[in-house]
């Protein structure tokens, strides 16, 4: 049985990467939610809830970040071989549009 080269593709995306997507999700709809909730609370609170939506967005801003940093320096897993350029093309333009939004 062949050993794997080091330069080989990975064939699932990086731990870290994984981790990062999901923590991102999780930061989005605790920002909506909170955003969305600020009319139902007591006046008092308002303030509360309106400094934890923004803490939770100033941290989507650091998360992305990070992920952009991480991208440099690990490897994602090759296109399948059925993939089109522009399938390619879509992927890698939607891709830095929610980069852009995030």
């Amino acid at each position: 049985m062949p050993r794997p080269t080091v330069d080989a593709a990975p064939l699932e995306f990086d731990p870290v990467i994984k981790f990062l997507h999901w923590l991102t999700l999780f930061l989005i709809v605790t920002v909506f939610v909170l955003a969305f909730s600020i009319d139902l609370v007591p006046a008092a609170a308002k303030q509360i809830f309106l400094q934890l939506h923004r803490s939770f967005g100033l941290t989507i801003w650091i998360v992305t970040f990070g992920r952009l940093v991480w991208r440099q320096f690990t490897r994602f897993p090759n296109w399948p071989a059925t993939m089109s350029r522009p399938m390619r093309f879509a992927t890698n333009a939607s891709e830095y549009a929610l980069y852009v939004l995030l």
